[in-house]
């Protein structure tokens, strides 16, 4: 031996290994170091690392057939193995689920009143190697879209009158600016943004049963009690100021 390359092949005891993938010759102290680290952080802790193969420190070839580091081989293997079959049992998962998405989207009734985000959401489902997290924005998507179908369909049953469409259309705005922001291009939805968009959507309902409870007053011309028309203005109002039901208190203490 003529070269220093880890810096202990002076020793006059050292002793040498040659590893039979590239024919290199190493100090067998240093070696057993170089097969044995782990990679650290900052303070000596233990990270996890992407399991490959140990590889030759001077020319970078594999390690696959030294008959000293055999155990360190075969454990890198074995850690291949088991890697293979949590990512062949996650695939198995994410293709059933994508598999109920596809159904649930191509299901009449489901979210077909939105043509485009359909077809969008369609595409999105046919890409391969989906992630997770594509995933579940996907399936917060449809959900979120199937409920606005059913607003939908209730702005749909106001009367063919003059006098309401004003009142509908104004709705039906409510619902595309949901839809928007549905659909709009995110990584996934956030809790809270989950949250706010449950809670402005459960806001558009009580105000379309509101609508449309003064439409059916209207229609068989009834005239509600100076008490009750001032429930229903103030219901009105609080449905329309955007503040978060249940979260504050008018003047009686009652939530609002």
């Amino acid at each position: 031996m003529t070269e220093i390359f880890f810096g202990t092949e002076h020793k006059p005891h050292a002793r040498f290994v040659e590893l039979t993938d590239c024919g290199h010759v190493f100090e067998v102290e240093m070696m057993d170091q170089w097969m044995d680290q782990a990679e650290t952080m900052h303070g000596g802790k233990p990270v996890d690392v992407e399991v490959t193969l140990k590889r030759c420190p001077k020319c970078n070839i594999p390690i696959r057939s030294s008959l000293r580091y055999g155990n360190v081989v075969k454990k890198i293997l074995k850690d291949f193995e088991e890697i293979k079959h949590k990512l062949s049992i996650d695939k198995r998962r994410l293709d059933q689920k994508v598999d109920r998405l596809k159904l649930k989207v191509e299901d009449i009734g489901e979210i077909d009143q939105f043509p485009n985000d359909q077809d969008k959401i369609k595409r999105v489902l046919d890409n391969e190697n989906l992630k997770d997290e594509q995933i579940n924005l996907i399936d917060n998507q449809i959900r979120f879209l199937a409920f606005l179908q059913t607003l939908k369909a209730n702005i749909g049953s106001f009367k063919a009158d003059k006098r309401f469409q004003e009142t509908k259309k104004g709705l039906e705005n409510k619902v595309e600016q949901l839809r928007y922001r549905v659909m709009r291009s995110r990584i996934q939805f956030s809790y809270q943004e989950r949250e706010e968009l449950k809670e402005e959507m459960f806001r558009t309902k009580l105000l379309i049963d509101l609508r449309m409870l003064k439409m059916q007053l209207d229609i068989r011309g009834i005239q509600l009690g100076d008490t009750d028309a001032v429930v229903v203005d103030y219901i009105g109002e609080v449905l329309d100021s955007e503040k978060k039901i249940g979260k504050n208190t008018d003047k009686r203490g009652t939530n609002v």
